[in-house]
Order: structure tokens, then sequence, then C-alpha cells
């Protein structure tokens, strides 16, 4: 058995910090991520990916409730 309040709950974690680190990565000067990496940004990337999962998660829950 799916403990679903623990699986929303990670999912909105993982939501939140993946929101949280994407601010500090936006398109700078010079084909360069705000942090300084060339674009695309691994980890701009990395944390799109993890929001898009974890929404996708919620998303699927919210409609299954």
């Amino acid at each position: 058995m799916v403990n679903h309040s623990g699986v929303v709950e990670t999912a909105r974690k993982q939501v939140s910090a993946a929101r949280a680190v994407m601010a500090g990565h936006r398109p700078a000067s010079h084909g360069c991520c705000s942090c300084g990496r060339h674009l695309p940004c691994s980890v701009a990337l990395a944390c799109a990916r993890t929001n898009e999962h974890h929404s996708g998660i919620l998303a699927a829950l919210h409609q299954g409730a």
C-alpha cells in the first residue's frame, strides 16, 4: 500500500527545492547562465526535469483523488 500523504509531501518538497534552485539559474549575457555555466545550464535542466516530474506526480494524484 502506498502512503499517499508521504508521496505528496515528498513531491511538494522536491518541486519547491527545484524552483528555488532554478531561481538562481537564468540566462545571462554571452551564452552563459547567471551561475556562470555555459547554456544550456546542466543545473537548470536537472531542476526543470525534477520540477516537471514531481509536478506530474502531484497532478496525477490530484486527478485520482
